[in-house]
């Protein structure tokens, strides 16, 4: 082996840097676990919060658009903009409200999937 070529450079550095990678694949054993063991007390929690928050920011942003509206004479396009982009926002919501409600077991079966996995 020369020691000009790349695969003996690649073995050299190997070589060389086996303690820093013992320590790494160590360190992300270590992390998977305790996340596998947070995945148990958090999957549910962390699930429903955000989906509560998805809609919650859902309206307030139509709100906040609709409320915006009031700074804008009413001729003038950005009154129309403002009130479009609130009614767009809620209908979105409104969409994701529905499949939510849809598939709510389908939801409720995946997050508890996850649980048991971790």
């Amino acid at each position: 082996m020369n020691g000009n070529s790349g695969i003996a450079n690649y073995i050299v550095e190997i070589k060389e840097s086996w303690k820093a990678m013992t320590i790494m694949i160590f360190g992300a054993f270590i992390i998977t676990i305790i996340y596998l063991l947070l995945l148990r007390w958090i999957t549910k929690p962390l699930l429903y919060v955000s989906l509560l928050a998805i809609f919650l920011f859902g309206v307030l942003g139509g709100g906040f658009l609709f409320m915006q509206k009031d700074e804008y004479p009413p001729e003038s396009e950005s009154y129309y903009y403002m009130v479009a982009g609130a009614a767009v926002v809620w209908v979105i919501t409104f969409i994701y409200m529905v499949i939510i409600c849809c598939q709510w077991k389908n939801i409720a079966l995946g997050a508890s999937v996850m649980e048991a996995a971790g």
